[in-house]
C-alpha cells in the first residue's frame, strides 16, 4: 500500500521561507497592514481591495482569498449577486 503525501502546513512553509531561506516578510505584513488600514479603523470584517478580501478578525488579517471565489455556504459569486428587485 502506497503511504499518504507528507503535507507541509502553512505555518511549516512560513516558518520554511523565514529561517531556513532567510526571507524578511516584514515588508509583505507591512503592505497587507497598509491595504486593510482603513477597514480596520472603521471596524470593517474583511476589505476588498486589489481583487482579493481580507478577512478581519479586529485587527488581524486571518486570511485571504479571491474576491470572485464563490461563497462557500451559498456558492454564489459576490461580486456577481444583484439586490433583490423591489416590488
Amino acid at each position: 500500500m502506497k503511504k499518504p503525501p507528507i503535507h507541509a502546513s502553512d505555518h511549516a512553509i512560513v516558518r520554511y521561507l523565514e529561517r531556513v531561506l532567510g526571507l524578511d516578510l516584514n515588508p509583505v505584513r507591512a503592505e497587507i497592514s497598509e491595504r486593510v488600514e482603513g477597514g480596520v479603523e472603521h471596524g470593517a470584517s474583511g476589505v476588498i481591495t486589489g481583487g482579493y478580501r481580507f478577512v478581519l478578525q479586529g485587527r488581524t488579517v486571518v486570511t485571504i482569498t479571491s474576491a470572485s471565489d464563490p461563497n462557500k455556504r451559498t456558492g454564489c459569486v459576490k461580486d456577481k449577486r444583484r439586490m433583490p428587485d423591489r416590488v
